[in-house]
C-alpha cells in the first residue's frame, strides 16, 4: 500500500513538473532545412494535431518566401504543404488558416501557430519544399522551379 502511494505521489510530482516546464517554454521550435528535419517535422505535426484536438484552437500557418525566391515559389510551397497536411496528416478536420506573409532576408520559412502562440518554424531550402516526413513516404523536398507535383489523396 505504501509503495502504491509513493508511486502515485512521484507520478503526480513528475506530471506537474513536466506541465510547468512546458508552459514556461515560450520559444518556438526551429526546424532547420537539413536531413534531420524529416523525422522531427513529422513528430511536430503529430504534436500540433494532438494539441489542437484537445484545445480546439485554430492553427495559423504563415508561409514566407526567402531571399531570392518569388511569390510564385511561395504559393507553390503553400499548396504543397497544405495538400500534405490535409491529405496525409488528416488536418482537413482542423480549423486551419493558410496565408502568405512578408518575405524574409534569409531562407524561406513556414510558421505554425496554435492559436496566437508561435509553436514551430520550419526553414525551407531555397526554391524547394521542406522535408515533411520520414521513412520514404514520397515527400522528399521538391524543387519548386522544375516540378509540378500534385498530391493525391490517401485511399
Amino acid at each position: 500500500m505504501t509503495r502504491k502511494f509513493l508511486l502515485l505521489v512521484l507520478m503526480t510530482m513528475f506530471s506537474a513538473t513536466l506541465s510547468f516546464s512546458q508552459e514556461k517554454n515560450e520559444e518556438p521550435t526551429i526546424s532547420e532545412a537539413n536531413s534531420a528535419a524529416c523525422e522531427g517535422n513529422s513528430a511536430h505535426f503529430a504534436y500540433i494535431a494532438t494539441e489542437v484536438s484537445k484545445s480546439k484552437e485554430r492553427i495559423f500557418i504563415i508561409f514566407r518566401a526567402g531571399k531570392g525566391e518569388t511569390e510564385t515559389v511561395n504559393a507553390k510551397r503553400l499548396n504543397y504543404v497544405k495538400g500534405f497536411l490535409q491529405n496525409f496528416k488528416s488536418w482537413r478536420t482542423f480549423n486551419t488558416v493558410y496565408a502568405r506573409g512578408e518575405k524574409t532576408n534569409s531562407e524561406g520559412k513556414i510558421e505554425f501557430y496554435i492559436g496566437s502562440k508561435l509553436f514551430l518554424v520550419v526553414v525551407s531550402p531555397k526554391n524547394a519544399t521542406p522535408c515533411l516526413t520520414c521513412c520514404d513516404e514520397g515527400f522528399d523536398p521538391q524543387n519548386l522551379l522544375k516540378t509540378k507535383r500534385n498530391i493525391k489523396r490517401k485511399s
